[in-house]
């Protein structure tokens, strides 16, 4: 007959004296896999109804333009729907983060308590799970076309149609900046956009429509191509691979630069002290950088005018092909010739060529007397806010922010001219700022207006006067070489700022284009 329980022989794949964990592990992937589900049903059927939501509100706060006597009776009910898609937006990144967050924390608890390691293959997957997906910077898109639309019948006149941003003639000088806590950002962006819809260069509210508008199905991301001609780009036959290839009609755009400073920080320390004629230069370029000999970099130049002086602080650039770089740096570039050349090709007009030329020689001049070398790299997605009629408020946010260390030993001797997707990194070349950088600048406003003031408040932002990336970068990444910290660190408490005085860490190494680049979906270390 058949033993009892008790008198059993152990099972034939577990030895006598060791864990079991094939069938807890089993029953814990499945609980885990119906939680997985559950949690991507949620997430995008949400994800649709907001979207779908929004497209049936966009359309009518369009119709109600054309009937200017019915705007009174509805504009206040259109303008409570809005809002609750918005905060429906707010909770549904919150629940994508925590979602995420929860499933990292109990893989982690479940290999601690089992004694294996499966959490690094689940998380590895679950970045391709659709909850994890979800394009909330469509919905986002189309959250701005719908508030232009009440906008301009609320004020019984369209926006002007086909209407593009024109920059400013002129830097405004009141600025101010503010870090924004990760959780808060989705939330300061719903709100910005009742007031101020998305500067997506190039893009009118037209061409956005033919995109979000469409009730047939929902954008995916790696669809949302437009070939529209940026100002910056033009053909040329000296640089066939430059022409514009087409734009992702997104809410944001990386943007990296690469700053510039000697050994003992210079430009560090006029800049921190706001003396007189202070510079900093800076390369510059937009998008993804693989190496392309033709991609345009962009020289900037930033002067620092007192007040007393009545001048005005200037920001200048002129810009090179990638491979051209190089050579510029190390002082072997033949400037002349090369605008000599655009100008045979009619690239630029004279007065521009001639200009670009002139500051081409200048900041040549400065790397070569200073010894410049590549210090800082800041890499971040801007998201840019403002009215196409109005200079008057124009609000930017830089999420995702890293900062990495540029400096090689005697300033990259050879090529490539920086850091590149696949070198290796120690773990103390990269910071992962904390927070977000929002900036808000008035022209021509006497006082701030009530409504940012509001929206400052309601997300819990923390005011840091003249916040600057490359001092911050230089005294996290560079403290040897600098005199004095920035004053925020006294006055912020940013928990990060302890580990400048604590000993360098033990060296761990990894490569830029993997554990270097910032999570989308979770910023915490824990």
């Amino acid at each position: 007959g058949k033993a009892p329980a008790s008198r059993r022989a152990p099972s034939q794949g577990t030895p006598r004296g060791e864990k079991d964990t094939q069938g807890p592990t089993l029953r814990f992937q499945e609980a885990l896999q119906a939680e997985l589900q559950q949690a991507n049903h949620y997430a995008t059927v949400t994800h649709e109804a907001i979207y779908r939501t929004l497209q049936y509100l966009c359309e009518q706060c369009k119709k109600l333009q054309g009937e200017p006597q019915k705007v009174e009776e509805v504009i206040s009910s259109y303008e409570a729907a809005i809002e609750e898609q918005g905060e429906a937006l707010v909770q549904l990144d919150r629940y994508v983060r925590l979602t995420y967050l929860g499933f990292w924390r109990i893989m982690r608890k479940f290999d601690q308590c089992v004694g294996i390691r499966g959490s690094s293959f689940f998380l590895s997957r679950l970045h391709s799970e659709p909850f994890c997906n979800i394009a909330i910077d469509d919905i986002l898109i189309l959250l701005s076309l719908t508030w232009t639309q009440w906008r301009a019948a609320q004020q019984a006149a369209e926006q002007p149609e086909g209407a593009t941003w024109v920059p400013p003639s002129a830097f405004c000088r009141n600025t101010t900046k503010y870090w924004v806590n990760a959780d808060n950002v989705t939330k300061l962006k719903t709100m910005l956009l009742k007031h101020l819809p998305y500067l997506i260069f190039d893009a009118s509210v037209k061409d956005q429509e033919q995109k979000y508008m469409d009730p047939l199905g929902l954008p995916e991301r790696d669809q949302l191509m437009m070939t529209m001609e940026a100002d910056e780009h033009f053909w040329s036959p000296l640089l066939p691979d430059d022409v514009p290839q087409g734009k992702k009609l997104e809410e944001s755009q990386l943007l990296s630069s690469i700053y510039f400073d000697g050994l003992d920080g210079p430009s560090y320390t006029q800049r921190i002290l706001r003396n007189e004629g202070a510079r900093l230069l800076r390369f510059r370029w937009y998008g993804d950088n693989d190496g392309s000999p033709n991609k345009k970099i962009y020289v900037e130049r930033k002067i620092h005018h007192e007040g007393w002086t009545e001048a005005s602080s200037t920001k200048e650039r002129f810009w090179l092909p990638q491979k051209h770089i190089f050579s510029y740096m190390k002082g072997t570039f033949d400037i002349d010739g090369w605008f000599d050349k655009l100008l045979k090709w009619e690239v630029m007009t004279k007065s521009n060529a001639e200009y670009s030329r002139k500051l081409a020689h200048e900041v040549h001049k400065f790397i070569q007397d200073n010894k410049m070398q590549p210090m800082v790299r800041t890499s971040y997605y801007r998201t840019a806010y403002q009215l196409a009629t109005s200079n008057e408020v124009r609000v930017s946010l830089d999420t995702q922010m890293v900062l990495l260390n540029e400096h090689v030993p005697h300033g990259h001797p050879r090529q490539p001219w920086c850091r590149t997707s696949t070198g290796l990194l120690a773990a103390d070349d990269v910071f992962r700022f904390p927070y977000s950088v929002l900036e808000v600048k008035l022209s021509n406003c006497p006082e701030r207006p009530p409504w940012v003031t509001h929206i400052l408040d309601a997300c819990e932002v923390t005011q840091v006067h003249k916040f600057s990336k490359f001092q911050h970068g230089m005294a996290f990444l560079h403290r040897n070489m600098i005199p004095i910290f920035p004053h925020w660190f006294d006055e912020v408490g940013l928990p990060e700022l302890k580990a400048l005085k604590s000993p360098p860490k033990k060296e761990t190494w990894e490569t830029l284009e993997g554990q270097a680049r910032v999570d989308a979906i979770l910023d915490t270390d824990d």
